[in-house]
């Protein structure tokens, strides 16, 4: 496999592997993880995405000038390396013209295939965290590459000002994707990635008034951890969920959800919230968590789902699964919260959230199963009813891209959906209150970004509406965040 990427990158021909998940988050996870300096490529309609294949079987996509993907197979390992080829080359020989450019774009750190149009380098604010505090104050953490690494930030806003960004981590290691919630007037916790030790691995930071007090790396491990998720703040005590990659030969290959709690300032001993007693081929990603208000919390997660639980849930690869973890850190049964239905459901990138009534709720992004027809997007919502969960609500759907799925409680105990969706050439922002009986009407927000993308957003202590996004306009990505009314 290898001689055969350095034999097509001379023919200015890149191989990736693409995996769940339509946000950019999972992509950069990927792409850092792998250390690739050819291009990831997200799909956001997942006509040709899949979940990671890198032992046994190997995915290739040929992408033209247009974003077009001209192929995108999967080739088991050990097979005819004639076959593979010749699948590549007729590929290749519909590129033609304008679709064969002579070198690679290279765009701040990210290389690009040939065909990719090059329109200069982008300086990217981008993956902004949003919580509110107990007294109307909000923190907003973000990553930025404007240093040519990933550096983390914290800002603030309190008596109707945001206060200068706070450096969490900016060093010459690559640190991204910020998490935050509020932990007392004045007080952040901010989880991120870095690799400040080799591996990439989670870290946590409390920042008060403006000063980072404590810096602690969470995890050791041993072929990188990602992908942090905080939950809870306030009155409830933070928890965090994240993945850990570990290797099947000589690839990473497989991937567990693991979660801690953050009790009296410290972090407890992190427990495996994806099953042990299932085939470590099943991969598990996108981790959310929301605490419980009881001394736990619930994680929700993506599973590449083969049907190996005993109690034969009625869903398919991939889909979303639910876990409670008690305050004394023991492990309730694991729940099928996904699309229920038959055929593969290609649901990704979970949110969840807790009613006032104690409930877990998840919402999601799903490819396949929308209302609007098979290669139509749509977010569905799912609660626990009883000791499971039943069939699905779809929240929104769109024969366009739609993604970055955000369950949002407000100070009265309602829930909302949040999500971003093309506008047709522009991106737009959405929302819409859910609830058991019944789901509010959605309106899109009125938003002075020229193209808001992967919003984050909450209610502040009053019960009004904030949104952050990173408004991705060229040559720069700036996040931004905005109060909402109504």
């Amino acid at each position: 496999m290898e001689a055969l990427v350095r034999s097509y990158e001379k023919k200015n021909v890149f191989f990736i592997h693409t995996l769940g998940g339509d946000e950019e988050l999972p992509v950069l996870h990927f792409k850092k993880h792998y250390r690739l300096n050819y291009p990831v490529i997200p799909d956001n309609l997942d006509r040709y995405r899949h979940l990671i294949r890198v032992t046994g079987i190997t995915n290739v996509a040929v992408f033209g000038g247009d974003g077009v993907c001209v192929l995108n197979e999967s080739f088991m390992e050990g097979g005819s390396g004639s076959d593979f080829e010749k699948a590549i080359d007729t590929a290749l020989a519909k590129l033609d013209g304008p679709n064969r450019r002579g070198a690679a774009f290279i765009d701040a750190g990210t290389v690009y295939a040939p065909p990719v149009k090059d329109e200069g380098a982008i300086v990217r604010q981008r993956t902004p965290s949003l919580a509110a505090g107990p007294a109307g104050e909000l923190h907003l953490a973000y990553s930025s590459d404007e240093n040519g690494t990933g550096d983390v930030l914290l800002r603030s806003f309190e008596g109707g000002k945001w206060s200068k960004d706070v450096p969490v981590a900016s060093t010459k290691a690559d640190e991204y994707a910020p998490t935050t919630v509020s932990v007392g007037k004045g007080q952040a916790l901010v989880a991120f990635v870095s690799n400040e030790k080799g591996l990439y691995d989670i870290h946590t930071a409390v920042v008060k008034d403006g000063k980072v007090q404590k810096r602690q790396q969470i995890t050791k491990s041993r072929n990188d951890a990602m992908a942090p998720a905080l939950g809870g703040g306030g009155k409830v005590e933070p928890w965090l969920a994240w993945y850990e990659w570990s290797r099947m030969g000589d690839l990473s290959r497989d991937r567990e959800v693991f979660a801690a709690a953050f009790k009296r300032g410290g972090w407890s001993r992190p427990i495996q919230v994806s099953p042990r007693e299932v085939p470590t081929y099943e991969d598990h990603a996108d981790p959310s968590i929301a605490p419980d208000g009881k001394g736990g919390a619930w994680v929700a997660w993506a599973w590449d789902y083969h049907g190996t639980l005993p109690q034969k849930p009625p869903v398919d690869e991939n889909s979303i699964f639910m876990r409670r973890v008690d305050g004394s850190m023991k492990l309730g049964e694991i729940l099928a919260a996904g699309f229920r239905g038959s055929g593969r459901a290609r649901d990704y990138t979970p949110s969840v959230a807790i009613a006032s009534d104690g409930i877990p709720w998840v919402a999601w992004d799903n490819s396949h199963k929308s209302s609007l027809g098979y290669n139509a997007k749509a977010l569905f919502v799912n609660r626990l009813t009883g000791k499971d969960f039943e069939d699905q609500v779809e929240g929104a759907a769109s024969r366009g891209a739609i993604d970055s799925p955000r369950l949002l409680a407000d100070p009265k105990g309602g829930l909302h959906l949040l999500w971003n969706q093309d506008g047709g050439g522009t991106w737009e922002v959405w929302v819409r209150p859910i609830g058991t009986k019944s789901m509010g009407e959605p309106r899109r927000l009125e938003l002075k970004a020229k193209n808001p993308r992967y919003p984050a957003a909450c209610f502040d202590s009053s019960g009004r509406l904030w949104v952050a996004y990173s408004d991705a306009v060229r040559p720069r990505w700036e996040v931004r965040v905005e109060g909402v009314e109504g």
